[in-house]
C-alpha cells in the first residue's frame, strides 16, 4: 500500500512541475513515434512538421513564400482569402491558433497524429491553453502537399 501511495504521490509531483518557457523551440513538433503509422502517414507528419520547423527560421523572418511549395493551390488560396488584411499575405496563423493570443502561456509540446483519409490532428499545448487543428495532406503530381487546414 505504501508503494502505491509513493508512486501516486511521485506522479502527482511530476505533473505539478511548471513547464519551461520555450522560445525557439515553440515551432518544433513533438511527435510520439508509433510503429503503427504507415510510410505515407510518416511522410505526412514530416511535411506538416516542415511548417513548424521552417516558418520561424526562414519564411516569417524573410517574408519568404517558400511554404507555397508544400501547399496545393486550393490551400494557398484559402489561406490568402482568410487573411483579414486582404492583399497582404497568407493566414499562416491557422497553423498557430493560439500564438496570436498572449493568454496561451508557455509552449509545452505539439503532437501530430494521423486521423484517417489524409487528415492529421495537430495538438499544441501551452501552459494555459490547448488547441487542435486538422491538416489534410494529399499526393499531388507525385509529391505530398498540404491541401487544407482547419480549426477542429
Amino acid at each position: 500500500m505504501k508503494k502505491i501511495l509513493l508512486v501516486a504521490l511521485s506522479a502527482f509531483a511530476l505533473s505539478m512541475v511548471l513547464p519551461q518557457t520555450a522560445t525557439a523551440t515553440e515551432y518544433q513538433s513533438i511527435v510520439m513515434p508509433d510503429k503503427h503509422f504507415t510510410k505515407q502517414e510518416k511522410k505526412g507528419i514530416k511535411l506538416i512538421e516542415k511548417i513548424y520547423k521552417k516558418y520561424w527560421n526562414k519564411w516569417a523572418d524573410n517574408n519568404d513564400t517558400g511554404f507555397l511549395s508544400i501547399m496545393t493551390t486550393k490551400c494557398a488560396n484559402k489561406l490568402y482569402a482568410l487573411n483579414p488584411l486582404n492583399g497582404t499575405g497568407y493566414a499562416l496563423w491557422m497553423f498557430w491558433p493560439q500564438s496570436i493570443d498572449d493568454s496561451a502561456g508557455a509552449f509545452i509540446d505539439r503532437s501530430i497524429v494521423p486521423s484517417g483519409n489524409g487528415w492529421f490532428r495537430v495538438t499544441t499545448r501551452h501552459s494555459n491553453k490547448t488547441t487542435v487543428i486538422r491538416v489534410r495532406v494529399i499526393e499531388s503530381n507525385g509529391d505530398l502537399k498540404i491541401d487544407d487546414v482547419t480549426e477542429n
